[in-house]
């Protein structure tokens, strides 16, 4: 089982590489307006989902336009969620050649124009959720991969106000007039 692991995540560490590649070589797109946005977050995050919410107002986006992604590396749980759409991801649910489960491969397929990183660890299994979404802009923590974010801030995730603040005032400063 152990020697299992370790290939799966060679595996997973070969496909991250591949696609950060062809990440970094894609051009960037101007976001006008924030209309929509998704969030990765891992499930034993401890910050109230109210954040988010309160993102999503301070940038315009109705909650029904809001898809959140919990992922988790043991075992799927599924939690209460003000929001419509939530995703549940754990690393089980992975084949042996990284490939994700039907309803998440259907969320990569759809465009964002924000991307919220929410997780302050460099681990491939998050990386290769990030990298697989399509959006337009990504706002990440200073603790992760800085190749999947085009915003890092530099905060603790418990942070929330500063979060707030800051994600503000440096996600307006993008919009394109």
């Amino acid at each position: 089982m152990l020697m299992f692991k370790l290939l799966t995540d060679v595996i997973l560490h070969l496909r991250l590489k591949k696609k950060l590649k062809s990440f970094n070589a894609e051009p960037k797109h101007q976001v006008k307006v924030f209309k929509t946005m998704a969030i990765i977050i891992p499930e034993d995050c401890l910050v109230d989902e109210g954040v988010f919410v309160a993102l999503s107002k301070i940038l315009n986006i109705s909650t029904n336009r809001v898809t959140i992604l919990m992922f988790s590396k043991k075992k799927k749980l599924k939690k209460k969620s003000t929001f419509k759409n939530v995703i549940y991801c754990t690393r089980k649910q992975l084949t042996f050649f990284g490939d994700f489960p039907l309803e998440t491969r259907a969320v990569f397929k759809k465009k964002f124009d924000l991307l919220v990183n929410y997780f302050s660890e460099q681990s491939v299994f998050p990386e290769l959720i990030s990298i697989n979404f399509n959006s337009k802009l990504r706002i990440g923590f200073l603790e992760a991969n800085h190749q999947i974010n085009d915003i890092v801030l530099d905060l603790k995730l418990d942070q929330t106000d500063l979060f707030l603040n800051e994600s503000e005032k440096y996600l307006n400063s993008t919009l394109k007039q």
